[in-house]
């Protein structure tokens, strides 16, 4: 299966999807150090951090991921 997603934020292969395209956006989403992204600690691994404002799971333990585009978040499993 191919699965192939668009970037509706810029027409550019920049990682904005990942890191935003707003100054706001990535101030949210970095460290403020090295460039690095926030992370949380899930069961030993470094992931972003969760966006429950976005999705959750069924039961309300799981949360999506906070990334520059919506569309990029996933459920933590």
């Amino acid at each position: 299966m191919l699965v192939v997603q668009m970037n509706q934020v810029t027409g550019y292969l920049d990682g904005s999807n990942i890191y935003g395209s707003s100054l706001s956006k990535q101030r949210e989403l970095r460290e403020g150090r090295g460039g690095r992204l926030t992370v949380q600690n899930v069961r030993g691994r470094q992931l972003l951090p969760e966006n429950r404002g976005e999705c959750t799971d069924d039961t309300e333990q799981l949360a999506c991921f906070k990334a520059g585009m919506s569309a990029s978040t996933l459920v933590c499993v």
